[in-house]
């Protein structure tokens, strides 16, 4: 699951070699959330990667901007609302805005807190007791 915060620069660490393009494509970012259907979509240069060296590990960053001019191919979005949201991330090239099926890379869950917000959770507690089924 990722995590991001509203009005944010958020990093995002990914280590699938299929991310790695030095061709010139973006990688596009697209958010659904889950509760109202908005969809929201960044495209990030893949000539702007930050590859760390002792592991194929690719930064991207994305920033949340909920006031001024987005600048939608350099990694800014506009999170509308809190909350959980369904993402993908797809190679393209701007073959993507003519039509050309989205090559999806991943898909995964987010969840978008608001900048004062914590996040809660709850420890994972063992049981004391284990029953095993089997069937003769």
């Amino acid at each position: 699951m990722l995590l991001f915060t509203q009005n944010t620069k958020n990093i995002i660490y990914v280590s699938t070699p299929e991310y790695s393009s030095d061709d010139g494509n973006y990688t596009v970012f697209r958010f659904t959330n889950d509760m109202t259907g908005v969809t929201c979509t960044t495209w990030v240069n893949n000539s702007a990667l930050k590859v760390e060296n002792s592991n194929p590990m690719y930064r991207y960053c994305i920033e949340d901007k909920q006031t001024g001019v987005l600048s939608e191919i350099t990694g800014e979005i506009k999170f509308p609302n809190v909350g959980f949201y369904t993402y993908e991330i797809i190679k393209s090239n701007v073959a993507l805005a003519i039509g050309t099926p989205p090559n999806i890379l991943e898909k995964g869950k987010a969840y978008v807190k608001g900048a004062d917000e914590e996040v809660s959770y709850k420890e994972h507690v063992n049981t004391t007791t284990n029953y095993l089924y089997v069937k003769d």
